[in-house]
């Protein structure tokens, strides 16, 4: 039996998947079985690639943080209220 949740279902899928594997059971849970186009795997996406990921850890990253840690403290101070 194996149960896989989240990303690990398709770790599971692809071991139930196997000719060598055994496997009397599967369940799946909360899977990502489809991709989906999603905004914010695409503005992260290039901190990924070897590089420029450094540099804009040094560089960019730092400032838009500075920028968007105000807004997301007042956010949860009201989501808070």
């Amino acid at each position: 039996m194996i149960v896989g949740h989240s990303f690990g279902s398709l770790v599971a899928a692809a071991m139930a998947l196997e000719p060598r594997m055994d496997i009397r059971g599967l369940t799946l849970i909360s899977g990502y079985y489809y991709p989906t186009a999603r905004a914010d795997i695409a503005i992260s996406a290039p901190a990924a690639v070897p590089l420029v990921g450094d540099v804009l850890r040094y560089t960019v990253s730092p400032i838009v943080a500075r920028m968007m840690y105000g807004r997301t403290v007042d956010a949860m101070a009201m989501a808070l209220e």
